[in-house]
């Protein structure tokens, strides 16, 4: 009898993301294709990864189609654009003065990413001092397609913890950290490195939410810093 996926399951998964029209990919957990798409980020981390279904670490159209599958299954999923990244708002196209791209001493030509006040965008069109900045999501109004196999279900408490430690800081050796469960009690030592703790203080709480939330045997999450 298939392994049906529910809700609060934490799924082991390899998947690749691609724009329906075109088919050009834009995110994928395989190094090799993410070389050949020339997608591929250093700091990025390959593989295999877990998640938890139901808790929004995927798209929206995404995660909801999870609960359709089974341990094993290998599907290709589209997700309407308003289950992704939504429709594009025109509010978001601005005109820029050149000026602003002077002072930081940029070359706006179509198809630069740029940053102007704080803010992320694609230059659409240039024309003399005026540059049109496009700052929706680079995939919205797009249909999308993931290609998803689901690996197995993660069971054991210890590997669900260290699964958020992958989620919120994926460059980081999961071999580093030291967790004990007991008694509704999660443990977390942190490595002796100053560096690595300072990178891991800036998600504890992210970190101990996803816990008590989505593990539900585990009531307390205690962070322990080992100086040496």
């Amino acid at each position: 009898m298939a392994d049906k996926i529910s809700k609060g399951d934490f799924i082991k998964v390899d998947y690749t993301g691609s724009e329906k029209e075109g088919g050009r990919v834009f995110d994928t957990t395989d190094e090799a294709l993410a070389k050949k798409e020339n997608i591929y980020n250093e700091n990025s981390k390959f593989g295999t990864i877990t998640l938890v279904v139901g808790a929004g670490h995927v798209l929206p159209g995404l995660d909801k189609e999870l609960t359709s599958l089974s341990v094993g299954d290998k599907k290709k999923i589209t997700i309407r654009k308003e289950d992704a990244f939504g429709s594009k708002d025109s509010d978001l196209i601005k005109l820029v003065p050149r000026s602003v791209f002077k002072r930081s001493r940029m070359n706006p030509v179509p198809g630069l990413p740029v940053e102007v006040g704080g803010r992320q965008g694609i230059v659409k069109t240039v024309s003399g001092g005026r540059i049109n900045v496009d700052f929706n999501h680079p995939l919205a109004g797009k249909e999308l397609e993931y290609e998803i196999e689901v690996k197995g279900k993660v069971t054991d408490q210890k590997e669900q913890v260290l699964s958020f430690f992958y989620l919120h800081l994926p460059k980081l050796d999961l071999k580093d950290i030291d967790i004990k469960i007991s008694s509704g009690n999660a443990e977390i030592r942190t490595p002796n490195d100053e560096n690595t703790r300072r990178y891991i203080s800036m998600v504890k709480p992210i970190i101990s939410r996803d816990v008590l939330n989505y593990i539900s045997e585990i009531k307390k999450v205690t962070f322990i810093d080992v100086f040496e």
